[in-house]
This record gives structure tokens, C-alpha cells and sequence, in this order.
């Protein structure tokens, strides 16, 4: 069940991301834009994201003890930081 949320929250971050490129603007430059790359990194992620949603995994192997502390930590870490600056 967790692979599928997972899936989701991936998709709709794809098609946000993907919706998001859309609306920058061309002032000059190259003819294809400044929206190609973002568009081309949201396709791959919503596939990875539809992969999920259809194929989870049926029995993740979740860590506990230790290993988990330091992945919090470490997510804490990722989230405060920005927010010190």
C-alpha cells in the first residue's frame, strides 16, 4: 500500500512539475525553450510513478532500530537546513 501512495504523490508532482514548464516564458534564445527539459524529466518520473502505482511491491521491507533513526535524522536535516538560511 505504501509503493501505491507513493505512486500517487509521484504522479501528481510529475504532472505538477509538468503543468509548471508550461508557463515559462521564451524572451530569446533556443527554439525549443526553456520548458524542454522539465518536460522531458516529468515523463520519466510519471512513468516511474505509474510503475509503482501498478506494481508495488507485496512485502516492503521496512527498516527499524538504528537504520531508521538515521534516515529521520538525515530527513531533519535536508528539511532544517534551508530553513536556518
Amino acid at each position: 500500500m505504501s509503493d501505491r501512495i507513493t505512486g500517487l504523490l509521484i504522479a501528481a508532482l510529475a504532472i505538477w512539475y509538468a503543468w509548471h514548464a508550461n508557463s515559462f516564458d521564451q524572451g530569446f534564445g533556443d527554439p525549443v525553450g526553456p520548458a524542454a527539459f522539465p518536460q522531458l524529466v516529468a515523463i520519466p518520473l510519471g512513468l516511474f510513478a505509474f510503475y509503482l502505482i501498478l506494481r508495488p511491491d507485496p512485502d516492503p521491507h521496512w527498516p527499524s532500530g538504528h537504520p531508521l533513526l538515521r534516515q529521520c535524522g538525515m530527513l531533519l536535516v535536508l528539511l532544517g537546513y534551508p530553513l536556518l538560511l
